[in-house]
């Protein structure tokens, strides 16, 4: 299970204002929307794309089960000023049947099973499934294979169960900036995949990083994202679906 700890937070926050990941994201989502559409943003975390997709849409709610993530977006609505965000404390999965929104948004979130179920009870349009096309953990010294949920795995699951879908990929700048070599490690670290934290040093990480000359964020980790987006029509959904539970793991 995913835990938003206070480095995760920090890091993701810092990388979230820094790069231009989550407004291009919700310009590839927007022409998908429908007019004046109540949006749910489904394990929204930080909130970043909420914030994003905010202008495109009447509404959005924003919903994750950490306040500690949902904190960020708080304080981010009460200085932008934005007044159409709905911030919600919750499960997305145990939503009370007479939730409806007219779109959703699952951003790197969510196994197939849960997502079609979600999509099926509480969803009249189209929901946009994030999902990574990329084959090995992004953030290690290492190649370390991702284990599941990846966007091809995604993909062939909704065609083994007959769900039609449409599907697109692209590549979007989302690296990591960070205020000294030494902060670098820590990032490093805290993306391990091993049992062994002091292991990862600045010299190991430094030839990585490139200079900005922002004297916030001196040092950056390159790193373009590729991401796998799907479609999927709640009206067009088959009646009977054979899926079993899992909880994404997020890497």
């Amino acid at each position: 299970m995913f835990v938003w700890s206070e480095e995760k937070i920090r890091f993701l926050k810092d990388a979230s204002e820094y790069t231009p990941f989550n407004d291009a994201l919700a310009a590839r989502i927007a022409p998908h929307l429908p007019p004046n559409a109540h949006l749910l943003d489904a394990g929204c975390g930080l909130g970043y794309l909420s914030l994003a997709l905010a202008p495109y849409c009447a509404r959005v709610t924003a919903m994750d089960v950490s306040e500690n993530a949902l904190a960020v977006l708080r304080e981010n609505i009460a200085l932008s000023g934005v007044r159409n965000i709905d911030v919600r404390e919750g499960d997305v999965f145990h939503l009370p049947e007479d939730c409806r929104f007219d779109a959703m948004v699952f951003c790197f979130f969510g196994s197939v099973s849960e997502t079609l179920g979600c999509i099926r009870r509480h969803c009249r349009g189209k929901a946009v499934l994030l999902k990574k096309n990329w084959q090995t953990h992004r953030f290690t010294l290492r190649e370390t294979p991702l284990a599941r949920f990846t966007f091809a795995q995604t993909c062939a699951e909704l065609r083994a169960l007959g769900v039609p879908h449409e599907s697109s990929t692209f590549f979007l700048d989302m690296g990591q900036p960070f205020r000294t070599p030494e902060d670098a490690a820590a990032f490093f670290r805290m993306n391990r995949r091993s049992a062994a934290p002091d292991a990862i040093t600045v010299s190991e990480v430094s030839d990585r990083l490139t200079k900005t000359g922002d004297s916030r964020f001196p040092y950056y980790l390159p790193a373009e994202r590729p991401v796998g987006m799907i479609l999927i029509n709640a009206k067009v959904l088959p009646d009977a679906l054979n899926t079993n539970s899992k909880e994404e793991v997020l890497s």
